[in-house]
């Protein structure tokens, strides 16, 4: 949770360096953006808002947005989840449809909740 190990965990509590890579780019019918939260005191907060986290940009190719790389100190069982965006698939559609759509529920959200295991890997949890 990048958080001081003595604020939460007893004294002497190994703490792991993990690293994450957040992007938006650009794809068929918009943007797809992949950002990670961490899971502490009770909510979800933004990886690059951890106290303690170190954030630097990564050059971009075509297409990409932009790149970022966040490093965090974590102890083991901390949660993490990743939140993938993306526009949804085209479906056929007629003229109707077309004008009566709702334009927000034109992208679809996955989140894939990970852990820190007791060794400082970075682990999908099955859900």
């Amino acid at each position: 949770m990048a958080i001081e190990p003595s604020q939460t965990c007893p004294p002497g509590t190994p703490t792991f360096s993990i690293v994450l890579v957040e992007s938006e780019q650009v794809v068929p019918r918009g943007v797809s953006r992949q950002t990670w939260s961490v899971h502490h005191g009770g909510r979800w907060v933004a990886a690059g808002r951890v106290p303690g986290a170190v954030v630097s940009m990564l050059s971009s190719s075509s297409g990409i947005i932009w790149k970022r790389r966040v490093e965090l100190r974590l102890v083991s069982g901390t949660r993490l989840a990743l939140t993938q965006e993306s526009p949804k698939p085209r479906k056929s559609r007629d003229v109707f449809d077309i004008l009566t759509l709702d334009q927000s529920s034109s992208r679809m959200t996955r989140k894939i909740e990970h852990t820190v295991t007791l060794d400082g890997q970075l682990i999908r949890i099955a859900r």
